[in-house]
């Protein structure tokens, strides 16, 4: 081989090594042998390539006779129609609610109670200190009573009045909603304006009486004068403890009347009825109290302020208002023990009660106004009442 690849390399004027990696390629590609292909590229026979292997002929197989298969007749389903989905919304059911269980009034009221008497104080507090800014011009410091206000009697009562008013609404609206808050249970059936009503003349009732305590009690009265109206002397520490103690005993007041008189939400499920005459009864237990007091303030006090004052009247006007007292009396007590099945009704006794009030002014006005003639004209001014009365 190496003198093959000698010659080839001088035939081809090439490197040995480069004829050799060339042959032994050659060789590969053409399935001859290495010393051939240096031979024919030294000068020898040319490289004849193997001849390719003659691919094998396949034998032929026998035909398969085909097999006939009886065929079953097939079922035809027809295809099932597709159900449309709903075109409306899917409905959605809530929850059923919880029921609730009754509260006892006892404990509806002591937790409108609790919040009343806070809410109460904390107004009357507030309440204070705006009224003071008021009456800070007419501050004075006494010697014996510390430092005090000087303010009208009827700013005060005014005042007090109105405050009272819109500080119930607050409190019976704001202890309904706290009692709810901390129990569902005690919500009330009534509307809430109703209960803001039943506040505000909780109030007016309430801030008539804390005015005339105030004035009455605590203060001291300086009488009018020409020239300036009637004023009262306050002390400051004592009317900042009485309007905090006052509101919260009133706020308490003011919260606990809507729980006596609403009805719980939790009843809706009971008897009618039952829940209807529970509720007449209360409102009769409120109702004869108020009553009697509205009496008092319209029938009462303007009789006993007449003979307080007889000394200003006429000769005959105290023995007149003492007999009109008397007669009034005794004429209801007989209407009562003649016929105890007759009833009255609320709209009736009021009518009553101001048809009363009104003849009583007239009566009142006439024994001052005659009562002014002085004792010259005593015989006369008493006649012109007693025709006055008559008149009536």
């Amino acid at each position: 081989m190496s003198d093959l690849l000698e010659a080839a390399a001088a035939a081809l004027n090439t490197p040995p090594e480069l004829v050799r990696r060339s042959a032994a390629a050659r060789a590969e590609a053409t399935g001859t042998s290495v010393d051939e292909v240096l031979s024919a590229w030294a000068g020898g026979a040319p490289i004849t390539a193997a001849a390719p292997a003659a691919p094998e002929t396949p034998q032929e197989e026998p035909p398969v006779e085909p097999v006939t298969v009886a065929t079953a007749p097939v079922a035809v389903m027809e295809a099932p129609t597709p159900e449309s989905p709903p075109t409306g919304a899917p409905q959605w059911e809530p929850e059923p609610a919880e029921a609730l269980e009754p509260v006892p009034l006892g404990s509806r009221v002591r937790t409108a109670v609790r919040v009343g008497t806070w809410t109460g104080a904390a107004l009357g507090f507030f309440g204070f200190l705006a009224a003071a800014g008021l009456w800070a011009p007419t501050a004075i410091i006494s010697p014996e009573d510390g430092p005090m206000v000087v303010v009208e009697t009827r700013t005060i009562l005014t005042g007090l009045t109105l405050v009272s008013v819109l500080f119930g609404a607050i409190v019976a609206s704001f202890s309904r909603a706290a009692a709810a808050w901390a129990n569902p249970a005690t919500q009330l059936s009534n509307s809430k304006s109703s209960t803001a009503w039943w506040g505000a003349a909780t109030g007016l009732i309430l801030g008539l009486i804390g005015g005339a305590v105030l004035v009455g009690a605590l203060g001291t009265p300086i009488e009018a004068t020409e020239e300036a109206a009637a004023t009262t002397q306050l002390p400051v520490l004592g009317t900042l403890v009485l309007m905090i103690v006052g509101g919260g005993l009133a706020g308490a007041l003011t919260a606990a009347l809507p729980q006596i008189l609403g009805t719980p939400v939790a009843l809706g499920g009971e008897d009618p009825g039952e829940v209807a005459s529970m509720k007449q009864r209360l409102k009769g237990a409120v109702s004869i109290p108020v009553a009697g007091l509205m009496l008092l303030l319209l029938l009462v006090l303007p009789f006993a302020y007449a003979l307080i004052r007889s000394a200003e009247l006429s000769p005959i006007g105290a023995p007149i208002v003492a007999i009109l007292t008397a007669a009034g009396i005794l004429g209801f007590a007989t209407l009562a023990g003649s016929r105890p099945q007759m009833k009255i009704s609320l709209g009736e006794l009021m009518v009553a009660v101001l048809a009363i009030g009104t003849v009583l002014l007239i009566i009142l006005a006439a024994l001052f106004y005659a009562g002014g003639g002085g004792e010259d004209e005593g015989s006369e001014g008493g006649a012109e009442t007693v025709v006055v009365v008559a008149q009536l």
